[in-house]
């Protein structure tokens, strides 16, 4: 059994970047703070007096907490912050589990304004923070320090100061304030790696890959300038949305390449998001959706014709499976699920995936046995959901089992740190070779134009584990 990691704050951007590489050693608790402007103080520092994280980290058996100062961004309440402290010194008497704890000392924000600026010397968040570090001094295990840090997630309340840059319009300029003294900031993949290696040990560390050469504002036309390089398959030109420029050469950043493809990445629309999330223009339902209903197109009518159900594996092909069953105008049934939510795509060894699915999905028999099934998941990259599903509905004696999956095969390994380091099904099974693998009738994929035409609806997005195409490299 995986041990357990309740992260704290899980719904700001660091945090939710390091529960995304955290799960894929370690079983992953989400614990999200919701300290609003709209919330009672009173009420949210009462949740804190009752424990209200002491409860969850019992309840969960966590052996280690994380917890990312980011959640200063958003407290605006002295009484809502000791409510907090107390709870950190209350749980580490109550119980015998490891705190790490990540401090940023500048934490990049985006004004109003329309303004990008790393906090410097700010009263209220130094405040905080310094009130923080003398609770942390006592009761946190490790501490890992970092001056400023860039990531592709949002967070629940703010936007990411590259999405803002990014997403900008010429006409629309965005003034990056310089920050004072020597900048330097690290990927959000970097603290992630770090706090993972320092698990189990003590002491505090400083992470520094050294001061940025012209600061925050060179730091962001290098950003933007790498993302005008990907976007060129697409469009001609990108402005620069910084007052000053610098020369590629002088500015080009490793990091950066692969937070390009991070920020863009299609595996997020097709899976991680939320379907209450935007897309651009549009929900991530409507996405999935749309794209359910695309993959009509590849199921033959002979095939259709012979099907009595369309069955969504939970959580993820359920939005795709209503657009198919709407369009083929087949039942959709729910027949397969999951005995909690906790989601397995993360998890990097194949065989405690495979455990994992095993102790948690199940079937409705007496709704499949002896009809004629299609199957529907967001896409196939290890194959070992649908193998546990395979052996599952055999097991229940349907007649006809298919798999339909609205995205093309996953014929390419993530380069840019989306995905876990793992072998893809498409390495060692052919696709003509994958129904006989899955003990299945066939196994259908979205068409690849289909695909690219739904996903880049709102803009390039990177495709590269599903297709290679030149802004992929």
């Amino acid at each position: 059994m995986r041990e357990k990691v309740l992260v704290f704050g899980s719904n700001f951007a660091l945090a939710t970047r390091i529960a995304d590489l955290v799960r894929r050693e370690f079983e992953v608790v989400l614990f999200e703070f919701s300290p609003s402007i709209d919330s009672d103080p009173m009420n949210v520092a009462t949740a804190f007096t009752g424990k209200l994280l002491s409860n969850a980290i019992a309840y969960h058996g966590a052996r280690y907490v994380v917890f990312t100062s980011e959640s200063l961004l958003y407290i605006n309440s002295p009484t809502v912050l000791s409510g907090l402290l107390d709870e950190f010194r209350s749980f580490k008497q109550l119980y015998d589990c490891y705190l790490a704890y990540v401090e940023i000392d500048q934490p990049i924000v985006v004004g109003k304004g329309r303004y990008i600026q790393a906090l410097h010397n700010d009263s209220v968040y130094g405040d905080r923070i310094t009130l923080l570090r003398q609770t942390m001094a006592c009761v946190a295990d490790s501490i890992l320090e970092v001056q400023s840090v860039y990531t592709p997630e949002d967070d629940h309340w703010g936007m990411n100061f590259l999405r803002l840059i990014f997403d900008s319009k010429g006409s629309e300029p965005v003034e990056v304030r310089e920050s004072v003294g020597d900048w330097e900031a690290l990927a959000a993949d970097d603290v992630a790696r770090a706090l993972i290696a320092q698990l189990g040990q003590t002491g505090t560390k400083r992470l520094s890959n050294g001061p940025y050469p012209g600061g925050l504002q060179a730091f962001c036309s290098a950003a933007i300038l790498e993302h005008e390089s990907w976007l060129k398959p697409h469009s001609s030109s990108h402005p620069n949305h910084c007052v000053q420029e610098f020369s590629k050469e002088s500015l080009e950043i490793k990091p950066l390449h692969a937070l390009t493809r991070q920020s863009h990445c299609s595996v997020n629309y097709l899976y991680r998001k939320a379907p209450e999330a935007n897309f651009g223009s549009r929900k991530v339902s409507e996405f999935r959706y749309e794209l359910g209903y695309a993959l009509a197109k590849s199921i033959p009518h002979e095939v259709a014709n012979n099907v009595d159900m369309i069955v969504p594996v939970p959580e993820t092909g359920k939005i795709y499976a209503m657009g198919l069953a709407d369009c083929l105008n087949i039942p959709y049934v729910e027949a397969i699920f999951k005995s909690d939510r906790k989601r397995s795509f993360d998890i990097e060894s194949f065989d405690l995936r495979k455990d994992f699915l095993y102790s948690r999905l199940n079937i409705v028999p007496d709704l499949l046995s002896g009809k004629s099934v299609m199957v529907v998941d967001e896409a196939i990259f290890t194959g070992a959901t649908l193998m546990v599903v395979s052996r599952l509905l055999r097991d229940a004696e349907v007649h006809c089992v298919y798999f339909a999956i609205p995205s093309p095969e996953a014929r390419y390994s993530c380069k840019f740190n989306m995905q876990p380091k793992r072998d893809l099904l498409s390495e060692y099974v052919r696709k003509e070779d994958l129904w006989t693998y899955f003990n299945v009738e066939a196994v259908f994929f979205q068409n690849d134009e289909a695909f690219i035409q739904s996903v880049e609806q709102e803009g390039p997005q990177c495709v590269a584990c599903f297709i290679q195409k030149g802004n992929n490299d």
